[in-house]
Parts: C-alpha cells; sequence; structure tokens
C-alpha cells in the first residue's frame, strides 16, 4: 500500500472512529430512556479488531508502549453483533492501557471465546 493510501486510510478509521464517539454520546440519551436498540450485522470480527488496534497504535507509539494482540484459536472470524459498539468497546480498554501502562511498557490484548453453555 502507497503511503498517501495508507494516509488516507487512517484519516477514514479516524473519522468513522470520531463518528461513532459522537454517536455514543447522543446513544446516552436513549440509554437513559430505555430506547437503545442494538444494529446487529455480520461482520468480520478480525477486520474490525485490526481497524480498533491501528487507531488505538498511535497513542500507544506514543507511550512507547508495546501492543500485542492474541486470538483465540475458537474465536470465530465473523461475528453477529452491533460492531460500532463493540469496536467502541475495545477501543476504550485500550485506551485505558494506554492511559495506566507507564511509558514503554506492554500493552496485551487477548481475545477468547467462552465455552459454549
Amino acid at each position: 500500500m502507497e503511503r498517501k493510501d495508507y494516509a488516507f486510510s487512517i484519516i477514514e478509521n479516524a473519522s468513522n472512529h470520531l463518528l461513532g464517539v459522537i454517536n455514543d454520546v447522543l446513544d446516552m440519551s436513549k440509554i437513559e430512556a430505555r430506547k437503545l436498540e442494538l444494529n446487529e450485522n455480520y461482520f468480520s470480527f478480525r477486520e474490525m479488531l485490526e481497524k480498533v488496534v491501528t487507531m488505538a497504535g498511535f497513542k500507544i507509539n506514543e507511550k512507547h508502549q508495546n501492543l500485542s494482540m492474541e486470538i483465540g484459536e475458537y474465536v470465530p472470524d465473523y461475528v453477529i453483533a452491533d460492531r460500532q459498539r463493540l469496536a467502541q468497546v475495545i477501543t476504550n480498554l485500550l485506551s485505558n492501557a494506554n492511559k495506566f501502562t507507564p511509558d514503554g511498557g506492554n500493552i496485551r490484548l487477548r481475545i477468547n471465546r467462552l465455552a459454549d453453555e
């Protein structure tokens, strides 16, 4: 991928993330009114994770932290879920890890599937 295309990809991901944040703020009123509805779709879980990790990577790099991601073998490639809200939860977890991990520290995102009930 050319440097220019990579930059556009980063800008697109950042703008989608910002839109998600704005929607989250707007959703707070829906939650309080008990009118929040999940938007479930079929999507690539791993692709979503890569985008979230790429976005979080900028702040992590600023603090010279190391980020590793482990995905368990039983985690499905595709899932049915609310992609935007799931991405926001993972983004928030990584943001908190970044905030509370010292400069040069290690952050590990580990994803596993729970046993079927």
